[in-house]
């Protein structure tokens, strides 16, 4: 494929992320080995430099190349998504780790998240999704969250959280299950990866926050976000300039 002028050559971009896959993959292997600390450490520099280097990418393309709302959206989401994670990781580091969940950083990940929602439903391709595909898979994720403020002892504002959470994961999903251009198949892998890894992270934070293999869904976060930026990647490079 030719590069568009004025647009960041795509070869070294894929590579970037393939290489972040590849890494979030060998990582994956290693929590075993590795410290929990140490490897939370790595998952989540690695999740920082992934979002924050995708909301570049994705915000130039969106400035060189025609102006798409897909890749503006998109890459607005994965920015906020970058600052509040790093609010996280803060907040932990201090000594806050019981405390990170609900709190308003959650709202800023929901915020990314719906974003980048938004921008694959704007530029989603293959046609228009069936109805009946997205109400079954809204039902579906918002089905769990309704079924855990039967828990007892489960908080109001956690319910909320996860509400949102599950909500927006649940068009992340839809979206995904929605594009039938096999040529965006890394585009819809990477949002069903993405949408299913955030439906586990409120689970955790209530019921297994002491648990150290589920802090490999962090992982799965970057390779989420890595092949997000590999799908849109080839509608930056056929974009017009503006």
């Amino acid at each position: 494929m030719m590069d568009t002028p004025g647009m960041p050559a795509i070869k070294p971009l894929s590579g970037f992320f393939i290489a972040v896959i590849a890494a979030s993959i060998v990582l994956a292997l290693l929590i075993v080995i590795l410290p929990s600390d140490l490897f939370l450490a790595l998952s989540n520099y690695l999740q920082i430099i992934v979002a924050f280097a995708g909301a570049l990418v994705l915000l130039c393309s969106w400035y060189r190349a025609g102006r798409q709302k897909a890749l503006l959206w998109a890459g607005a989401g994965f920015g906020i998504w970058g600052l509040a994670n790093i609010a996280w990781y803060v907040s932990t580091f201090l000594g806050y780790r019981n405390q990170v969940f609900p709190s308003a950083i959650d709202i800023g990940l929901i915020l990314g998240l719906l974003l980048i929602a938004c921008g694959l439903w704007t530029g989603l391709p293959g046609g228009k999704p069936a109805r009946i595909l997205i109400a079954t898979i809204l039902v579906l994720s918002l089905s769990v969250p309704a079924l855990m403020l039967t828990t007892a002892g489960f908080s109001l504002p956690a319910g909320i959280v996860t509400y949102g959470y599950f909500a927006v994961c649940g068009l992340l999903i839809a979206g995904g299950l929605s594009i039938k251009n096999g040529g965006r198949s890394l585009l819809a892998i990477g949002t069903i990866l993405l949408g299913f890894s955030f439906m586990i992270y409120p689970l955790r934070e209530i019921y297994l926050a002491a648990s150290p293999v589920l802090s490999v869904i962090g992982l799965s976060v970057c390779a989420g976000f890595a092949l997000i930026v590999l799908g849109f990647l080839p509608v930056c490079g056929t974009a017009k300039t503006a």
